[in-house]
């Protein structure tokens, strides 16, 4: 299992990565394919976020939807966070195309290289679970609306269920960062460990064979 921090391949079932003792995402084999738009692969072990990252924004919300239920609470609050959850998922939503082709690309670059389609899939995740959140929410501020003054708030468990699937959006959102920074880090020492390897087999073939002739200082060197 690869190490969404720095690369290094753990054994399997590893909870904690044996080079940088970061925490390996719990990993489910194959996915739900009802959950996601990819071809999962079934020998991929796809990142499950293990606990909740840390979202002021959904923090707020979470307690303005605490607010509102258990103490009577004012609306506006849900309604701000709501909003600012949903620019801070926009502006994720504008980097996914560029994402994704870039995994594309390094699909089977390297031998049983499962990192691309885990990125995809969480990217998938994520946005499978922002627009469910999103959904639930907008029923629920619809059917608000059109409520008349005498009648009574309808049951406010939706926005505890909303709240629940951005939770677990800004999650898969949060893996796909660690997981992309920890694949750049790992392309970077590859890539200045095979300019070492090359370096080194240049100065032996230099060594074997002795100095190369000079370089012509001009054209009329060349005569």
């Amino acid at each position: 299992m690869l190490c969404v921090q720095c690369g290094t391949d753990n054994p399997e079932g590893s909870k904690y990565c044996v080079s940088c003792n970061a925490v390996i995402p719990m990993a489910a084999p194959t996915g739900n394919p009802a959950q996601s738009n990819l071809d999962l692969d079934e020998m991929v072990d796809y990142p499950v976020p293990e606990t909740h990252y840390q979202s002021p924004v959904l923090q707020h919300l979470a307690w303005g939807v605490h607010e509102f239920i258990d103490e009577g609470g004012e609306l506006d609050p849900i309604l701000e966070a709501y909003d600012a959850f949903r620019e801070i998922f926009e502006g994720f939503a504008g980097e996914i195309p560029k994402i994704k082709e870039a995994y594309y690309e390094q699909q089977a670059f390297f031998d049983e290289d499962p990192m691309p389609s885990q990125i995809k899939y969480s990217i998938s995740q994520a946005e499978r679970l922002y627009k469910e959140g999103e959904a639930i929410f907008e029923d629920y501020f619809d059917l608000l609306e059109s409520l008349d003054e005498d009648e009574e708030f309808p049951d406010p468990q939706p926005l505890v269920d909303g709240t629940k699937k951005w939770l677990e959006c800004n999650d898969s959102v949060c893996v796909t960062f660690d997981m992309i920074m920890g694949r750049q880090q790992f392309l970077d020492e590859y890539l200045e460990e095979m300019t070492e390897i090359l370096e080194e087999k240049m100065a032996e073939e230099g060594a074997a064979g002795g100095s190369p002739p000079p370089a012509p200082a001009d054209s009329t060197d060349l005569a």
